[in-house]
This record gives C-alpha cells, structure tokens and sequence, in this order.
C-alpha cells in the first residue's frame, strides 16, 4: 500500500477510500477465516482509513468475485435481461417482429457481448441461466 500511496501522490492523484475496495482471490473451495485490514496513511493529515474487503467488485461494469467464477456478474446480467425480456414478451403482440429484434439488438445483446471473454470462463451452471433467458425471448418472440 506504501508503494501504491507513493505512485498516486507522485503522479498527483488521490484515492477516494470511501470507493475504494479490494479482494482476495483465492480457489473456489477456500475461503478466508480471517479478517484482514488494509490501512491507508494519508501521509499529509496523517488520517489513516480501512479499506473494505468484499466477495466481488465492479471493475468497468463487470462484477469480478473472489473466485472467479463469475457468479454475481451473471446474476447481475440476468435481472438485467429478464426485466427487458418482460417488456419484449408484452410487445410481441403490437410490433412487428424487426421491431422486436431490434429491441432485442439495442437492449439485451450488448449485456451478453461486454465483457464477452470473461463470461467465456464462466461455469457452465452460471452460463445455463443466461441461455435459458435467450432461448425465452426467442420463443416468446416467434409465438
């Protein structure tokens, strides 16, 4: 952290504790069974403040946990696409079908396209439920 702390003031930057966060990877059976602290010294106020540790951070709008399973950006993506596929399934009846790709094309697809390597790596049980939501909106848009 000491280096960290030189490099930010060095290049004339600050760190914003309150959204700063950090994670410990480790193998999925593992876990941690002990609290660490990171302490951060401002070296002008001498004010030190803790960093909060947690399972996953948002790191450029994708969800990185401790694991590396990809579980919560999954999860996150999810809710994302079924609320859009809801809407999609009640249009179905009023627009034509284009319109309906489109939707899909502006709204659902760059959810499943960002971050595209990462969600490559993801387990095939996390990866069941976004297909499953995809395979929903096709059906839901050809009946």
């Amino acid at each position: 952290m000491k280096n960290v702390c030189e490099w930010l003031h060095v290049n004339k930057l600050t760190l914003n504790i309150k959204k700063s966060k950090f994670v410990i990877f480790l193998p999925p059976p593992r876990s941690l069974n002990y609290d660490i602290k990171l302490k951060v010294i401002d070296n002008s106020t001498n004010i030190s403040s803790s960093l909060e540790c947690k399972e996953y951070v948002k790191y450029l709008g994708v969800l990185i946990d401790n694991h590396l399973s990809w579980k919560y950006h999954v999860d996150y993506i999810a809710v994302k696409i079924s609320k859009i596929v809801g809407v999609i399934s009640r249009l179905r009846h009023f627009v034509p079908f284009c319109t309906l790709r489109n939707i899909y094309q502006s709204l659902i697809l760059p959810y499943l396209t960002y971050g595209l390597t990462a969600l490559g790596l993801a387990a095939n049980a996390h990866l069941n439920e976004l297909l499953s939501l995809q395979n929903v909106h096709y059906v839901s848009c050809i009946f």
